[in-house]
């Protein structure tokens, strides 16, 4: 991977990882590491797709993106490496070879209990205002 878009990526709070057309993690970011507790060689020997049979994830959205080959958001529950169970909000992007076969899998994870207390402060400090949606 080119140094500019790792040091870019390493450079992000958000954890984010590639994965390729097998679901085998090929890049993880420090935010990532640090999260899970996992070191970087132990996430890239990992297999995204095992990881809902080891129980350290609770459901799969990369088999949801490989079957559907569509953008998916969802909540998982992951669990890191000393147990502790963290509740993430997950975008998992596609990336299409030219034939149409999927050619990457890109993930970023929030993480919900981050994002609640900093929406939290942010309405207290006054520094969001909240805009409701008319249909």
């Amino acid at each position: 991977m080119d140094i500019l878009l790792e040091d870019v990526l390493d450079s992000m709070d958000d954890p984010i990882y590639i994965l390729n057309r097998d679901a085998d993690f090929i890049f993880v970011n420090k935010a990532l590491v640090e999260m899970s507790g996992y070191s970087r060689n132990e996430l890239l020997a990992f297999n995204a797709l095992e990881l809902e049979k080891k129980g350290t994830i609770d459901r799969s959205v990369t088999r949801t993106v490989l079957k559907t080959k569509q953008k998916i958001i969802a909540c998982q529950h992951v669990t890191k490496k000393n147990k502790v169970v963290n509740k993430f909000m997950i975008t998992q992007t596609p990336i299409f070879e030219a034939d149409g076969e999927i050619k990457y899998l890109i993930g970023v994870l929030k993480n919900v209990s981050d994002i609640n207390e900093h929406y939290r402060e942010a309405v207290i400090k006054n520094e969001v205002t909240v805009f409701q949606h008319k249909d």
